[in-house]
């Protein structure tokens, strides 16, 4: 081979390795991490300041609204663990009392979960029965 292709595949093995590099600490830095309110609340301030996803429950009689700020205030619970969240943005439709949540944020030293992102999952009245698997109703 010659010195000038010995060179040019170098300066690619470089240029690949800095690609691969620069994606992956990009990928690793936007990762958030899933965690129930109960094993965010047993991570205590470990977690403090740290990006995360959080699922649980809305409990009944939480919700504070303040529409005209888009502002909500609600506490969320799984196998007895609760959680305060303050959330400003858009609520989706699906957001009310009882409805599974995921919240995504960082978690206070104060306890108070601030969530940037609100996401409600569907009622079960959108999903398929147990008899049918299909998920479509009618015969065919």
């Amino acid at each position: 081979m010659k010195a000038s292709q010995i060179k040019i595949g170098m300066a690619g093995i470089v240029i690949a390795g800095a690609i691969l590099y620069l994606g992956f600490t990009g990928f690793e830095k936007s990762m958030v991490y899933y965690l129930t309110v109960t094993e965010l609340k047993a991570r205590g301030s470990d977690v403090y300041g740290e990006g995360v996803r959080v699922s649980g429950l809305v409990d009944e009689g939480s919700i504070q609204a303040d529409p005209r700020n888009m502002e909500y205030r609600f506490v969320i619970s799984a196998d007895g663990d609760r959680l305060p969240v303050f959330y400003r943005g858009i609520a989706p439709d699906t957001f009310k009392e009882g409805a599974e949540v995921v919240v995504e944020g960082k978690y206070d030293s104060s306890g108070i979960f601030m969530a940037e992102t609100l996401l409600a999952k569907c009622p079960s009245k959108y999903e398929g029965t147990a008899s049918d698997s299909s998920g479509m109703s009618g015969s065919s």
